[in-house]
C-alpha cells in the first residue's frame, strides 16, 4: 500500500451491529498488556493494538497502531493474565461482545477483560501507517 492511498479506519460502536464490524476489524490484533489504560477521572478504558487489516485484500499482509477507546467505564477487571505484569506480553483478541452491561474482550490463552458501562460507546482510530506482517494462523481455535 502507497503511503500516499493510506486512509485510516474510524469506526464508533453504539450497537450490536456496529460492535460486530468493529470486532472482526480487531480480530487478531496484538495488544500488550502495556498498552492498557484505565482513566478512571475520565471513565474511559483505553487499549494501544497493533491490529492486522483483514479489511486489505491486495498486496501483502500488513498491521497497524489502532487506538481502542471504551467510554462511560464503570469498573474493568482482568482474568487470565496480570495487567501490572512487567514481562513484555501481548494478548491475542480473538472477538469482543457485549451484554449488557458488560464489554467482554476476548482473548487467546484464556485472558479476558470485562468492561462495565451504561451503554455502549466504543471507538477504533487507526494512528499511522501500517507495516509488513505475517497473516495470523489459527488451529483448532488457538491462534499459532
Amino acid at each position: 500500500m502507497k503511503e500516499s492511498s493510506f486512509a485510516p479506519l474510524k469506526i464508533i460502536a453504539q450497537d450490536s451491529e456496529d460492535l460486530h464490524i468493529l470486532s472482526a476489524c480487531l480480530q487478531d490484533s496484538l495488544i500488550p498488556i502495556s498498552g492498557l489504560n484505565y482513566d478512571t477521572p475520565q471513565k474511559c478504558f483505553n487499549l494501544f493494538a497493533h491490529r492486522y487489516q483483514w479489511e486489505v485484500e491486495s498486496g501483502s499482509p500488513q498491521r497497524i497502531p489502532s487506538g481502542i477507546s471504551i467510554e462511560n467505564v464503570e469498573s474493568v477487571q482482568f482474568s487470565g493474565f496480570d495487567p501490572k505484569s512487567k514481562e513484555p506480553q501481548d494478548l491475542y483478541l480473538l472477538t469482543i461482545q457485549y451484554k449488557e452491561p458488560y464489554v467482554h474482550m476476548v482473548f487467546s490463552n484464556k485472558a479476558q477483560i470485562r468492561v462495565k458501562v451504561p451503554s455502549l460507546k466504543i471507538k477504533l482510530r487507526d494512528a499511522n501507517i501500517p507495516w509488513p506482517s505475517l497473516e495470523p494462523k489459527h488451529t483448532h481455535g488457538k491462534r499459532i
